[in-house]
């Protein structure tokens, strides 16, 4: 029977109308909690894979430091040792030469002395 505004049916069909319009509601209403529940979960994971990368990150980075504070103490210590093995290449070659540069002054100071005797000598005859 139809009103003004409303229909009025029998139960039969009522129910099975009713059941028809309750499954496409609950279906909708899973579907709508479901996309729901992915948004929440996709949200969480965001959050937490940001997180993620934020600890390899500080990680990465106290790894990188480290290892360019090993590689500095290390290039330290070699030129600390480069300059000590400097230092004492410096000396030998130091002392070598003096000894070289006061051999050298004996010998010439030897042949002036020589050279002055002869002349001397040759002087007298």
């Amino acid at each position: 029977q139809l009103g003004k505004t409303k229909i009025f049916m029998r139960k039969g069909p009522h129910d099975k109308l009713e059941s028809h319009r309750v499954f496409h509601q609950n279906a909708s209403v899973t579907l709508i909690q479901s996309w729901m529940r992915m948004m929440q979960q996709n949200r969480r994971y965001l959050i937490t894979e940001d997180a993620a990368l934020t600890v390899q990150r500080w990680y990465r980075g106290c790894l990188g430091r480290a290892r360019w504070w090993r590689l500095r103490e290390a290039q330290a210590g070699q030129l600390l040792t480069n300059n000590f093995r400097m230092q004492l290449k410096r000396r030998k070659y130091n002392k070598a030469r003096a000894g070289t540069v006061r051999l050298q002054a004996q010998y010439r100071g030897r042949m002036a002395r020589k050279v002055i005797a002869a002349t001397t000598i040759q002087s007298y005859y």
